[in-house]
């Protein structure tokens, strides 16, 4: 059948005036500028603050799928429709991306004032910078300071610098323990700590050495093993105990050193990490590996974006990251053992761990042999949820009364420790 030249061809029933796909992107627009504003004006701690969070982020996932769905529907429409729409395909996603990193800075900018007020006012300034592993702790150092339940907590560090444990007289052999803010016991007090009733668990058969700190990855405690070198004797045993995360706590991901960098106040002098290549450890200066767009606001980003980008490079880093942990393990274990003392890997459970039932960080291409403390999680979340502080993962006072029972259970299961009676 053949039409005249004054006939057009019918319009598809799916095809909508550009009218419609113009409402649209306006509607999208005017929807983006509550979450916008809301973000600058909202303060951290008020209630509707996570339930805009969390809206944000499903408008921001909506806004680029209708932008990706009008572009589609709008090419089969009229001339308005393709070029309003593919101008939308094409501009709208790097400009939503763009709102999420200005909001993440806005957002820093906040925390990090407050942060930074906090440090100034608080007498616990435990940490100094360290050229090598970046931050340790500061030998001698006695304090007090609010901890996550709201009491005052003591932090002493002994003049090895490592939280302070009495030592026991009945015996010479030593149990080192190379940790981060889990072990070190952050949010509570010196005689709360998983390793200091461990320490009195123990009584009579290991003198128990906290070296954990606040913060470190496997390349920071091996540089703290290779610092405490001449205390190591032969008889003695070395720990490490990591929870998963730290796998992440170096420059091939640069989540958590880049993150410190960008909060750590100017005076603090903390400018390098440790890079553990070819069987040894380097520093880098983190002013040269940290970029502050792509490293802090936009791996740190809870929106889509941030979602992406971690889940792109997670997919190109698993291997990579559970090589470097082989390695550090491995060279750990030679060192340790050429001075006549044992070495084993126990990886601490926080509390999201204990809920999944698994660790966060997939730990299967680890070569080196290790325990695991997830087996001695509760199986009741409310009891689970007893084990850590309120809206943080570290553990509670309870939490550490059940790693020392936990981790002395899988001392004596790896033969470390002798089956004889402990104190109570």
């Amino acid at each position: 059948m053949h039409r005249s030249k004054n006939e057009t061809e019918p319009v598809p029933a799916h095809v909508k005036p550009a009218w419609v796909y113009t409402a649209i992107l306006l509607v999208s627009a005017v929807l983006a500028l509550n979450p916008i504003t809301y973000g600058f004006v909202a303060t951290e701690d008020w209630w509707p603050r996570r339930l805009g969070q969390l809206y944000l982020a499903f408008l921001d996932l909506y806004l680029m799928l209708v932008a990706v769905l009008a572009a589609i529907y709008g090419l089969r429409g009229g001339a308005f429709a393709r070029i309003a729409f593919k101008s939308l395909l094409v501009i709208f996603i790097p400009i939503s991306f763009g709102v999420e990193l200005a909001l993440n800075h806005y957002k820093h900018l906040t925390v990090l004032k407050e942060y930074r007020e906090e440090a100034d006012n608080s007498n616990v300034i435990v940490h100094r910078p360290d050229d090598l592993a970046g931050w340790s702790l500061a030998e001698n150092f006695k304090g007090n300071h609010k901890g996550s339940d709201g009491r005052l907590v003591t932090v002493e560090i002994d003049e090895r610098g490592g939280r302070k444990i009495e030592l026991y007289k009945e015996t010479d052999q030593k149990l080192f323990f190379f940790g981060d803010s889990i072990l070190f016991g952050a949010g509570v007090g010196n005689h709360e700590t998983a390793l200091y009733l461990l320490s009195e668990r123990l009584r009579g058969t290991f003198n128990v050495l906290n070296y954990a700190v606040s913060g470190y990855g496997l390349e920071q405690m091996y540089a703290r093993l290779l610092l405490k070198t001449d205390e190591i004797k032969e008889g003695d045993v070395v720990v490490f105990a990591p929870y998963s995360g730290d796998l992440e706590r170096n420059l091939i991901s640069k989540r958590l050193p880049c993150n410190q960098f960008f909060f750590a106040p100017p005076a603090s002098g903390f400018r390098y990490y440790p890079v553990f290549e070819s069987g040894r450890l380097t520093k880098s200066e983190l002013a040269s590996e940290c970029n502050y767009l792509i490293d802090f606001l936009l791996l740190r980003s809870t929106l889509p974006a941030g979602h992406l980008y971690r889940w792109i490079r997670q997919r190109n880093l698993t291997q990579r990251l559970s090589q470097n942990a082989n390695a550090i393990f491995e060279a750990a274990e030679k060192h340790v053992r050429s001075h006549g003392a044992e070495f084993a890997v126990i990886f601490v459970a926080v509390g999201p761990e204990c809920l999944a039932g698994r660790h966060r960080i997939d730990l299967s291409d680890l070569r080196t042999e290790y325990r695991s403390l997830i087996g001695f999680c509760p199986s009741d979340h409310q009891e689970v949820r007893q084990l850590i502080h309120e809206d943080e993962f570290h553990w509670s006072r309870a939490g550490h009364r059940w790693g020392a029972e936990a981790l002395e259970e899988t001392l004596r299961s790896m033969r470390i420790v002798d089956a004889a009676p402990v104190l109570q």
